[in-house]
């Protein structure tokens, strides 16, 4: 039985989420983060299947898994805090330092997976992982440039 969580629960968690990641506050973002991965697995699955497609689905597999909220959160935190390091710490402005940040985090995603898939036993380079990674470069990004 699937319980069905309000609308309004999933929208502050993702506000609670955006904020704490805006402002760093990493516990609280990763504690968001949970909450939003219960919410997506076990809260609304009657949203994105249909009765036929619920056989066909790995048990407990919501439509978006745990691990791609992470990619999803490190690709955003990641961002965030090199932009923050560069324009507060290192001195340069905005623009030249924005390319620098979206550069490391693709980097730090692609050694990821390039780790996951030569050194790790029954694992393999996830282009899944690297889009989920994307997506999270992308949000930062267009947040920086707000």
């Amino acid at each position: 039985m699937t319980v069905r969580t309000p609308p309004i629960v999933l929208r502050a968690s993702v506000a609670i989420l955006a904020v704490s990641c805006a402002f760093g506050h990493l516990c609280m973002a990763q504690a968001t983060a949970a909450l939003l991965r219960a919410q997506i697995i076990y809260g609304s699955e009657e949203r994105f299947l249909s009765e036929s497609d619920e056989s066909t689905r790995p048990p407990g597999r919501g439509p978006v898994s745990f691990d791609k909220v992470q990619h999803v959160t490190f690709g955003f935190l990641f961002t965030v805090g090199a932009q923050y390091a560069l324009v507060d710490k290192a001195d340069l402005s905005n623009k030249s330092a924005l390319p620098l940040s979206i550069a490391g985090a693709a980097l730090v995603g692609i050694g990821k997976e390039y780790y996951d898939w030569r050194y790790r036993p029954k694992r393999e380079f996830s282009r899944t992982d690297l889009l989920a990674d994307s997506i999270g470069i992308l949000l930062a990004a267009g947040f920086i440039l707000i």
